[in-house]
């Protein structure tokens, strides 16, 4: 599907319109966004300015913002798992399933989000699932996964990208900041992850580098031609 997706940065910024970027999933109504990409490659900055550039639009009440996991309940839970500073096997099953889990509650609530007729931009979905796991070949995981292929499919899919070198500065400034990053931060698992990503191309709708400001004026220009061109409420 990768050639029928536009990449986008500086002069390569198409009319997306002549695109097929949605799903064939419609809905009556509202407009389903998620943002997909590894860590460092800027998912939440992207995520709250075009929430906060689409509510000055659309109003505070129409345009949600979500995440997943969700930062409570099962999603918690699930951090709780990935974050231990030693992974086990265990873990990363517990972890998979709690992930699910949250999805299913998550899933509800867009569902009815939709049904109201919101935007919903939302940071990470079933794709985060199928390439983060690293115990994907246990049966657990395995039935997991293929739950997470048949749950609620966005409007649009965006991945996040960015390059090798970007990355590498971002997650060691992170790490002076924080003085330690997690156990699933490290360079070489990022870097799979982000190779991981692109093996999913029959999800992905549209790829939007995120490497500096330009990119980042480039990326938000064209997530707003895509909502104002697919959302069907009102102004």
């Amino acid at each position: 599907m990768l050639n029928e997706v536009k990449i986008l940065c500086k002069n390569d910024f198409a009319d997306l319109g002549r695109e097929k970027i949605i799903n064939e999933e419609k809905y009556k109504s509202g407009f389903y966004l998620v943002l997909e990409g590894v860590d460092f490659a800027g998912k939440s900055t992207v995520a709250k300015e075009l929430v906060s550039r689409l509510q000055n639009i659309y109003g505070v009440d129409t345009v949600i913002h979500k995440r997943e996991p969700s930062n409570t309940n099962y999603g918690k839970k699930m951090r709780d798992a990935l974050f231990s500073k030693e992974m086990t096997l265990e873990k990363e099953v517990l972890a998979a399933q709690y992930m699910l889990l949250d999805r299913v509650e998550n899933t509800s609530e867009v569902s009815q989000l939709l049904r109201e007729n919101k935007i919903i931009v939302q940071e990470r979905n079933f794709l985060t699932a199928l390439v983060y796991n690293e115990a994907k070949d246990t049966k657990e995981v395995q039935f997991v996964q293929e739950a997470n292929r048949l749950s609620l499919k966005p409007d649009c899919l965006a991945l996040l990208t960015i390059s090798d070198e970007m990355l590498l500065y971002r997650l060691e400034k992170a790490k002076e900041e924080r003085d330690s990053l997690d156990s699933y931060e490290t360079y070489e698992k990022v870097i799979k992850r982000k190779r991981d990503y692109l093996s999913f191309d029959e999800y992905i709708d549209v790829l939007l580098p995120n490497n500096n400001k330009e990119c980042f004026e480039v990326s938000m220009n064209t997530l707003m031609k895509i909502v104002a061109e697919n959302f069907k409420g009102e102004k």
